[in-house]
């Protein structure tokens, strides 16, 4: 089966250009129609039927003076609907009083053109506010990527905490995680040395976000390999020494790790920088 190419209007962008006097559609039309598929209004209630037509409008161009509903009233119904309030509305108007324009900007406008029309200064601002509808619309994609990405982040660090508190003999251990930011290189573990011992971990990565976080992972694993000789603070220090000194440059200033057992003298490891404060354990 044959499929038609498609036409040239096909591939424009939509502007919804609101008027009630035919000579301004017709000087208006004749300014954009070689670049965009103009969609054409004589009154704000047909405006607001035809702003909701597929394909969405991407630019409203809309006269302030009509009959019945107004341009600023259009404008403020358009910026009251989730569906329509991101198309920006561009006033058309004779009016050149500043109390004019500042109405119309307190409405949602994101700018003015002036009559008579200047075809130089429409195809530039209708150009100008389409680039920045679109910047802006990549920004939000990209924002919404990363703000997914980083509730991921978030779930997985959250995943490598302790799910529960050792049940040592004599000790009642109880922990409670508030990261500053939705990721963060604060972490804490434990390594069960026996029924009365009890090795505790307490790590402050500097600096936060997802270098912190992936840092803190990293000595989570690394952690959990000293646990053959958990009973030797010492030991285990010098091991997450091996595993991560060095391993880090430009986004890893310093950190503090610290291990207690319990009834055992408390031991510090300072991976690189200035030492962290003490900890309260």
């Amino acid at each position: 089966m044959m499929i038609p190419p498609m036409s040239a209007d096909t591939c424009k962008q939509v502007i919804l250009l609101v008027d009630d006097t035919p000579a301004n559609i017709h000087v208006a039309q004749s300014i954009l129609k070689d670049e965009y598929m103009i969609r054409i209004a004589t009154s704000g209630a047909k405006a607001l039927e035809l702003v909701k037509t597929e394909p969405i409008p991407a630019l409203v161009l809309l006269d302030i003076e009509m009959p019945g509903m107004d341009g600023y009233e259009v404008c403020h119904h358009l910026k009251a609907s989730a569906n329509t309030r991101n198309i920006p509305v561009i006033f058309l108007t004779g009016k050149t009083e500043a109390d004019d324009e500042t109405r119309g900007f307190r409405e949602g406008a994101v700018d003015y053109i002036h009559k008579p029309f200047s075809p130089a200064v429409m195809k530039a601002r209708v150009h100008t506010h389409l680039v920045l509808r679109e910047a802006r619309e990549k920004l939000a994609q990209q924002l919404l990527m990363i703000n997914n990405e980083l509730e991921m982040a978030r779930q997985i660090q959250l995943s490598i905490l302790p799910r529960e508190t050792p049940k040592i003999e004599g000790l009642d251990v109880a922990a409670r995680y508030v990261p500053m930011s939705s990721v963060a290189g604060d972490f804490y573990d434990f390594i069960i040395v026996d029924k009365r011992h009890v090795g505790i971990l307490i790590a402050d990565v500097s600096g936060h976000g997802l270098p912190a976080a992936l840092i803190a992972s990293m000595l989570q694993v690394a952690f959990a390999a000293q646990r053959t000789h958990a009973s030797e603070p010492g030991a285990v220090l010098s091991g997450l020494n091996q595993a991560l000194c060095g391993k880090f440059r430009n986004d890893f200033r310093h950190g503090g790790i610290r291990i207690r057992g319990h009834g055992k003298e408390f031991y510090k490891l300072r991976c690189s920088g200035t030492p962290t404060a003490p900890a309260v354990v």
